[in-house]
């Protein structure tokens, strides 16, 4: 162990209890918690391009705080953490089905650069990784709007109907399963789905690490 570790310690992104450098960004303890968590319940979505959508926890403690300490404070540690933690949880729907590929959530350009990465893309890898599911980047976001769960609930559908547009060569026929991090009104996944079957993509499924209002 180097002098920096002995000065600066690891800590875990949920709790703050000291881990050991280079291991994993989650302790043993908050790990267990995260796992303990039940799948979120089902609702299946309204009438249109998204078939049905899973996730793998509610949003609960421990999540929150993991959650925040990859995206704001730049931890991809602690994605390739929950990553791993969803991808442990894919068996648990098979009625995701047999895809074509994933397709991650896109941020906008600019969000992205300030992220420094962009934390759907890290957890598909996780999964396709996992699952041996290729993993293709087919949509652009267009504009760059606050996060949904920073709008009043009775507000966030239809804000975002020019969010996304599909990009690359022609869909027809595919199965995609969208990922992302949280959904909360759903809106997001729905507008993403409209975006690919425009391109002629057959079937739009979803998976998210968790659900429920923030």
């Amino acid at each position: 162990m180097n002098l920096l570790n002995l000065l600066l310690p690891d800590c875990c992104a949920a709790c703050a209890k000291d881990i050991s450098p280079g291991g994993p960004a989650i302790c043993c303890e908050c790990r267990t918690l995260a796992r303990a968590l039940d799948p979120a319940p089902t609702h299946e979505p309204r009438k249109g391009h998204l078939r049905l959508h899973r996730a793998a926890f509610r949003y609960a403690p421990p999540l929150p705080k993991i959650l925040h300490a990859f995206k704001y404070d730049s931890n991809r540690r602690v994605g390739v953490g929950l990553g791993a933690l969803m991808s442990a949880r894919w068996k648990l729907f098979p009625e995701l089905g047999l895809p074509h590929a994933l397709v991650p959530i896109p941020l906008h350009p600019r969000k992205q650069r300030t992220r420094g990465f962009n934390q759907s893309q890290i957890l598909a890898d996780q999964i396709g990784r996992n699952a041996g599911l290729p993993v293709l980047s087919l949509l652009r976001r267009r504009t760059n709007d606050p996060p949904q769960a920073l709008r009043a609930r009775d507000s966030r559908n239809g804000r975002l109907n020019r969010a996304f547009e599909g990009i690359g060569g022609d869909l027809s026929g595919a199965r995609l399963v969208l990922i992302d991090d949280v959904t909360t009104s759903g809106e997001t996944l729905r507008v993403a789905a409209k975006a690919l079957m425009r391109k002629g993509a057959k079937d739009i499924r979803a998976y998210v690490l968790a659900m429920g209002f923030i």
